[in-house]
C-alpha cells in the first residue's frame, strides 16, 4: 500500500508540474485570416520587398511584395497588427536597379540565364523612409477581421 501512495504521489507531482509549464506556453497559432492590398509610396507601387504583421503574443504573417505593388499575407494574425515593410539592400541609397540574384527571387527580375529569351524590365527599388521597415518604430497600424480583409497602404515621406 505504501508503494502504492508513493507512485500516485510521483504522478500528481510529474501531472502538476506539466500543468504549470503548459500554463505559461501560448495555446497555439491563433486565428489567422488573409489580407490584401497594394503599397504605394510617393504616388508609385512598391514593386520589390516583404510586408509583415505583427500581432499578438509575436504571431506575425508575411509575403513579398509584387512588381505591380500588391501584396497577399494569408496567415496575418486577426486583431490590432503593426506592420512593416522592409526592401531589398539597396547600396547607394536612393532609386536604383538590382542586380539579379543566382535563383529567382519574387519581386526581382531573372537573370538571362533563368529567363532567357525574356525581355522584361527590371525591378526598381525604391528606399521608403526608415520608420516602415521596424515593428517598433513603424506607424502602420490595422485590425485584422476573420475573413478576408483589403487593405491598401499608402506611405508617406
Amino acid at each position: 500500500m505504501r508503494v502504492l501512495f508513493q507512485v500516485v504521489r510521483a504522478f500528481a507531482g510529474v501531472g502538476l508540474f506539466a500543468l504549470v509549464a503548459l500554463a505559461g506556453c501560448d495555446s497555439g497559432p491563433g486565428p489567422r485570416a488573409p489580407v490584401k492590398g497594394t503599397v504605394t509610396f510617393n504616388d508609385r507601387p512598391l514593386t520589390a520587398g516583404t510586408i509583415s504583421f505583427f500581432g499578438p503574443k509575436n504571431r506575425v504573417g508575411s509575403a513579398p511584395l509584387m512588381e505591380d505593388g500588391s501584396y497577399e499575407v494569408l496567415d496575418a494574425p486577426v486583431g490590432e497588427v503593426t506592420i512593416t515593410i522592409t526592401i531589398p539592400e539597396l547600396s547607394t541609397g536612393g532609386i536604383v536597379g538590382v542586380p539579379a540574384p543566382s535563383k529567382p527571387v519574387p519581386g526581382l527580375p531573372a537573370s538571362p540565364d533563368q529567363d532567357p529569351g525574356k525581355k522584361r524590365p527590371g525591378t526598381v527599388v525604391v528606399d521608403i523612409p526608415q520608420q516602415y521597415k521596424k515593428q517598433e518604430t513603424s506607424p502602420l497600424k490595422y485590425t485584422v477581421n476573420k475573413g478576408s480583409n483589403d487593405y491598401d497602404i499608402v506611405l508617406t515621406p
